[in-house]
């Protein structure tokens, strides 16, 4: 993807609210979604709908001259933090309030004055921010060129942690996706012990409910919600059901015999299936339900009539995704803070920590002691977050 030049006399970013979302701004929106392929579900108008009736705030924007609309997108503005980590725990974090840029990708075209145009005028627009934070940028896209090679340029402070993200992605078309040499085994003594396995899709509003009710109960009996605490999304009802409501959702119940013991949630748009949690009760780890529930909701996402092409695993590394996929996106993270002091001496801070961490954890790992550690630090809760 290139930067493109767009001519900026007469460029404004409009604040939309909710009411200036006529049927006319909403017909242009999703024209123009049409000319950018990939674009993210939640810079969208039907990603608007769903976060009101959740009670999420979100902040709709558009990009227009005076010939017309060039470009839409979505903000959702909440409380945040940056964090000090340590063994992927959160040891010290600083809150504040940003607004969240889901990526990729926006229809939005790629000019580096249009960056900076966006980037200004929702700093102006929403005063309440500390910054914009975009999540997340493949490090190939324009966008990132931008904010990593000018970073002075956006107005603001660039933060952006060295960690390069891996987003794996199945694709439909590719060799079949063929099960490990153990899997029926698996499955066999799955049956054996526990009854038949079958997987269970919930794509209408009507399922949701059900699907929340059995997916909180099999996320508070995982590792997850050990280390993580309770799911957000398995929280929003509301959300979940607009999703359904405007045909995005795709959720899947992996069943032995009469028991849920895992699941999948994610949504559906644009060909792409992208997951937003999955979990299994740990009671039945016995079993491999993550495994054998995977191949399931794979078969499942692939057969919807919704024709998904990409089954996205979402950003982070694990070894059974790297053996699926078919494609791989290097990813990073950055967030433009206002240009005041307290956020110079914070990002400053957060270089430093991080590669001091990063240090320390390369001398544990050449000794064989940063499993040791790690268990040690997981066990101990994390600093709350100062305001």
């Amino acid at each position: 993807m290139q930067l493109v030049h767009v001519q900026l006399v007469n460029l404004k970013l409009v604040h939309l609210k909710f009411e200036e979302l006529t049927d006319e701004v909403r017909g242009a929106w999703w024209s123009i979604i049409d000319r950018y392929p990939g674009t993210h579900l939640s810079h969208t108008p039907d990603w608007v709908d769903a976060c009101r009736q959740s009670g999420r705030r979100i902040e709709s924007f558009g990009l227009r001259d005076e010939d017309g609309w060039l470009g839409f997108l979505n903000i959702q503005v909440g409380r945040d933090a940056m964090q000090f980590t340590v063994a992927d725990r959160p040891w010290m974090s600083f809150r504040m309030t940003n607004a969240e840029i889901a990526y990729p990708r926006w229809p939005v075209p790629n000019d580096r004055g249009v960056y900076q145009l966006i980037l200004t005028q929702i700093m102006e627009a929403v005063p309440e921010l500390d910054g914009i934070r975009f999540d997340a940028l493949p490090e190939d896209d324009p966008l990132w060129e931008f904010l990593d090679k000018d970073p002075s340029d956006s107005g603001g402070i660039v933060h952006s942690p060295k960690q390069v993200s891996r987003r794996h992605q199945v694709l439909t078309g590719h060799a079949p996706i063929k099960r490990p040499q153990n899997f029926r085994k698996k499955e066999k003594r799955v049956e054996r012990d526990l009854g038949p396995v079958r997987v269970e899709a919930c794509r209408k509003a009507e399922d949701v409910p059900r699907f929340i009710e059995a997916a909180k109960a099999i996320f508070e009996k995982s590792w997850q919600f050990k280390d993580l605490g309770p799911s957000l999304w398995l929280c929003e009802l509301a959300m979940l059901t607009a999703l359904a409501t405007t045909d995005h959702l795709a959720c899947y119940l992996l069943f032995a015999g009469d028991q849920a013991v895992a699941f999948d949630l994610g949504f559906v748009f644009n060909g792409l299936y992208y997951r937003m949690e999955t979990a299994f009760d740990s009671k039945f780890a016995y079993y491999s339900p993550g495994m054998i529930g995977l191949y399931y909701y794979l078969d499942e996402a692939f057969a919807d009539p919704r024709e998904v092409k990409i089954y996205d695993f979402g950003h982070g590394h694990y070894d059974y995704k790297a053996k699926l996929s078919h494609q791989v996106v290097r990813e990073r993270f950055a967030t433009v803070y206002r240009k005041r002091l307290k956020f110079a001496i914070l990002v400053r801070m957060h270089a430093l920590w991080v590669g001091l961490y990063d240090g320390m954890k390369d001398l544990l790992t050449s000794r064989g002691w940063d499993e040791k550690i790690r268990r040690l630090v997981k066990g101990k809760p994390g600093i709350p977050a100062k305001a």
